[in-house]
């Protein structure tokens, strides 16, 4: 599924609908998720993510991601994307339509009431996040951007927060399924790694045909690389 534009709650109606449809984690993956975001609504976002890692969803950045689209990333349980594409700043409050259209920005200062209301978003964020395997830097990096600004991360910061790659849960378990695949022999735990990783650069051109890029991401793990 190609994940294009705003984060919303019509987006979460429609991964509803489709991840029924899912083959749970089979090879190469169950759920590929081709993420281009500028952000949205952080709520449907964390609903969004949490289907997503019920899924075993295996999500690839394909342009930026940004403001609420680093919680939908944060879901997958493999995570590529490519550098200087991750985008965060402080959580702001406002008032949306279902397409995550903004129709009024809210100053939290104005009133305690919805003081409580973004404290309470952070806390749900940060538990979120915890759920996801990320390290708590990640939120307290967030925390240090103002809600109106955009600070692109670099390898240096990401290599400290577990966003990129394999989350661990699942490390283990994905060598399992790959190794007990009914021809081939078996790949050894960095070699898994390491393939995945280069699925990025193997198969992302690849992503306007996702039949192609299902055999190009399938080829790299068992080093057989397809031309087209």
């Amino acid at each position: 599924m190609a994940i294009k534009g705003h984060i919303s709650k019509n987006l979460l109606k429609k991964i509803k609908e489709s991840i029924s449809l899912v083959e749970n984690d089979s090879l190469p993956a169950g759920f590929i998720i081709f993420l281009d975001s500028g952000g949205g609504d952080a709520i449907a976002a964390m609903k969004i993510g949490r289907l997503l890692r019920k899924a075993k969803a295996h999500i690839f950045v394909t342009g930026k991601c940004a403001s609420a689209c680093v919680f939908v990333l944060a879901s997958g349980v493999v995570r590529q994307f490519p550098g200087l594409s991750i985008g965060i700043h402080q959580g702001k409050l406002t008032i949306s339509n279902n397409d995550a259209k903004v129709l009024k920005e809210i100053e939290p200062e104005s009133n305690p009431r919805y003081q409580k209301i973004l404290e309470k978003f952070e806390t749900n964020a940060k538990t979120y996040l915890s759920e996801m395997n990320i390290s708590p830097d990640f939120f307290e990096g967030m925390q240090k951007i103002p809600p109106k600004e955009t600070h692109w991360m670099d390898d240096t910061e990401l290599n400290t927060i577990n966003l990129k790659g394999f989350d661990e849960d699942y490390l283990s378990s994905r060598i399992t399924l790959t190794n007990n695949r009914p021809a081939g022999l078996p790949i050894e735990h960095e070699d898994l790694v390491t393939r995945t990783n280069e699925v990025m650069n193997n198969c992302i051109s690849l992503k306007e045909s996702h039949q192609k890029f299902v055999t190009c991401y399938m080829h790299t793990l068992l080093q057989r690389y397809p031309l087209y």
